[in-house]
Parts: structure tokens; C-alpha cells; sequence
């Protein structure tokens, strides 16, 4: 049986790495592109993400419940049979995650130091090892990323995670 603060601490795990992701997306955009393609590297960037919170929900309840229904899993009960469904594609969501991001490491970006300009190009990795030593630095922006971090925890993480499982409790 699922409890309560597993939800919370999948919401609060959920958010935070979502308060890390969406801001280091779009910085990586104007990096990688040129400026003139700029305009239609954000929308594209935008409409995929939109795209996707809006059809990947559907996506994933018709694979937990054709997963749910063959197979194993059709010789457990219902709720057994939902949560290793459930299991599965969360692991297929982290080996495809892990996957883009060797990918990514792998990009060389240009960056620019507060203060100065450098020409060089360091991988990913080091970009935003760098990007993050600058932020917690700047108090403001330290700021910003701590109250973007609890609320996106705290609401994103909440709606992603909490919602579809009270849904599934309460209409079960």
C-alpha cells in the first residue's frame, strides 16, 4: 500500500528536479542555436513540453493498464498488477533519462563568465557545474532558485504525483 509521505517525498524528489531542469532547458537553447533561429528553437522547445505534459498523462495510464493486463502481471491482483506497470515505466523513464543525459554530455556549449567572455567550450557538465557555483554565489539568485525549488516541490511535485494517485484511489 502506498502511504501518504511516500507521496509527498515522490512530489518533493519530482519537483526539485523539475526546479532544476525547466530553467537549465531553456538556458541550453540560446547556446546551442544561432540567434536568428533563436525564436523558432524556443517555440519548438516550448511546444514539445507543452505537448508533452499534455498527451504523456494519457500515454502512461494506457500503458500501465495494457502492462497491467498482460503477461505476469495479469496473474496478480489488480493492485500488484498496477503498481509493477507502474514500476516498469518509471524505470524506463529513468534509463531514458540517463540515456539523454550521457547525450547531452557529450555537447560542447559556449559560455560566458560574469565579467568576461570566453571562448571555449566545455562539455555540458562542466557548463553547468560552473552555471550553478555562479548562481549559489549571487545571493539573489541563490534566492530564486531556493523559493523556485520549495514551490515547485511543494506544488509541481504535489500535482504530478499526488493527483493522479488520489484519482486513482478515489475513482478505483
Amino acid at each position: 500500500e502506498i502511504s501518504l509521505p511516500f507521496i509527498y517525498g515522490i512530489g518533493l524528489i519530482v519537483g526539485a528536479l523539475e526546479a532544476i531542469v525547466g530553467p537549465a532547458r531553456l538556458a541550453l537553447v540560446p547556446q546551442l542555436v544561432p540567434a536568428d533561429l533563436l525564436q523558432r528553437a524556443n517555440a519548438l522547445v516550448y511546444g514539445t513540453f507543452q505537448l508533452t505534459q499534455l498527451i504523456g498523462p494519457g500515454v502512461a495510464g494506457g500503458l500501465i493498464a495494457i502492462l497491467a493486463t498482460t503477461g505476469t502481471a495479469a496473474a496478480l491482483d489488480a493492485s500488484a498488477a498496477q503498481v509493477r506497470a507502474t514500476a516498469f515505466l518509471f524505470l524506463a523513464t529513468a534509463v531514458t533519462d540517463l540515456l539523454a543525459a550521457l547525450l547531452l554530455s557529450t555537447v560542447a556549449v559556449g559560455t560566458q563568465s560574469i565579467g568576461k567572455e570566453s571562448t571555449a567550450s566545455p562539455s555540458l557538465v562542466r557548463s553547468v557545474a560552473e552555471s550553478f557555483r555562479l548562481a549559489w554565489h549571487h545571493t539573489g539568485v541563490r534566492t530564486i532558485i531556493l523559493i523556485t525549488l520549495i514551490t515547485s516541490s511543494a506544488i509541481g511535485g504535489a500535482l504530478r504525483i499526488g493527483v493522479p494517485m488520489l484519482a486513482d484511489l478515489r475513482f478505483r
